[in-house]
C-alpha cells in the first residue's frame, strides 16, 4: 500500500508560516432576531380571538330565545280532549276514530302520569297496571268500563253514537281533572 505523507510537505512550502495550521477559529456573525416581532404579533391575535369569542357569546346571549313556559302532561290531554271535541269527528260518520284517539289520549295522560309506556299495553295489562299503581281519585271501575266498551269500538267495530263519543270525552276530561298532580302556585312578589 502506501505511505502516509504530510500535504504540507508535498506541496514544498517552506516556511511553517505558509503551511497549513487547522481550521479557522469562529467569526461572530450578526443575524437579526424578529422574536419580539412574533411574540407580539401572537399577543395581538390571541387578544383579537378572545375578543371575537366574546362578541359571539354577547349576540348568542341576545338571540337566545326567552324561555317557553313547558306545557304539562294533564294540559296537553285537557287540550287534546278539546280538540277532539270542537273537531267533532262522529258528525262526519268517523265515530270510530274519535274514540281511537279518545282511548290514545287517555292512555298517554295515564302513562305520563303514573310513568309507564301505557300506549303500548293490551287492555288487560294496562288494567292490570293501573290496579297495581293505585292512583288517587281515579274511579278504576269506571275506567274498566269504559276500556271495554272502547274494545268493543276498535276490534269488535261497533260503531258508537254521538251520545256516547261525548260521554268518552265528558269522563276522560273528568278523570285528568281529577286526577292530575297538585302544583304550587307561583309565588307573586309584593
Amino acid at each position: 500500500m502506501g505511505r502516509v505523507s504530510s500535504p504540507c510537505a508535498e506541496e514544498a512550502q517552506g516556511s511553517p508560516e505558509r503551511s497549513h495550521h487547522g481550521p479557522k477559529p469562529p467569526v461572530a456573525v450578526l443575524v437579526r432576531s424578529f422574536l419580539w416581532a412574533w411574540l407580539l404579533g401572537a399577543i395581538a391575535l390571541a387578544g383579537a380571538l378572545i375578543a371575537m369569542r366574546k362578541r359571539l357569546l354577547e349576540r348568542w346571549r341576545r338571540r337566545k330565545p326567552a324561555a317557553v313556559p313547558e306545557i304539562l302532561f294533564d294540559d296537553v290531554a285537557l287540550q287534546r280532549l278539546a280538540a277532539l271535541r270542537a273537531d267533532a269527528p262522529w258528525a262526519r260518520g268517523q265515530g270510530r276514530s274519535a274514540i281511537f284517539a279518545l282511548s290514545e289520549i287517555v292512555r298517554a295522560y295515564l302513562g305520563s302520569r303514573l310513568q309507564f309506556n301505557a300506549l303500548d299495553l293490551t287492555s288487560e295489562e294496562f288494567v292490570a297496571e293501573l290496579r297495581r299503581r293505585r292512583l288517587i281519585g281515579l274511579d278504576l271501575a269506571g275506567l274498566i268500563e269504559q276500556v271495554r266498551w272502547e274494545d268493543l269500538v276498535k276490534f269488535a267495530k261497533l260503531v258508537p253514537t254521538q251520545e256516547e263519543c261525548l260521554r268518552g270525552i265528558d269522563l276522560a276530561e273528568s278523570l285528568i281533572r281529577h286526577t292530575r298532580p297538585l302544583r304550587s302556585l307561583p309565588v307573586k312578589a309584593a
